[in-house]
């Protein structure tokens, strides 16, 4: 793994660490701005807290699957293999979704 051989240095983690929390980082403006593009305005409120719900019940459901997936294979190969197939299947979605037809008030 890509992550594990650079991340072995000093410089390595802190450069992985910088990498990850510019992404995580730009999540907190990405958000609002998809959903309220995706939905619009007058749905903006509901969409944005369940979109959050699902972000921080990912983010506590994922470590103890990755953890499970770490302890049943010996490593973390599987767990980051299971993470890219989530993820590309995310994008797949993301392309063929179609936004909702928007209701006018």
């Amino acid at each position: 793994m890509i992550i594990t051989s650079v991340a072995g240095t000093a410089v390595g983690l802190i450069a992985v660490a910088l990498v990850i929390g510019w992404n995580y980082g730009a999540m907190f403006t990405l958000f609002p701005a998809t959903t309220i593009t995706y939905f619009g305005a007058s749905a903006q409120g509901s969409n944005y807290g369940l979109l959050f719900t699902a972000w921080g019940l990912a983010g506590f459901a994922g470590p103890f699957i990755g953890g499970y997936l770490a302890d049943s294979t010996g490593g973390y190969a599987a767990s980051f293999y299971v993470a890219a197939a989530v993820m590309a299947l995310s994008v797949l979605l993301l392309y063929v979704a179609k936004p909702p037809e928007k209701i006018k008030a």
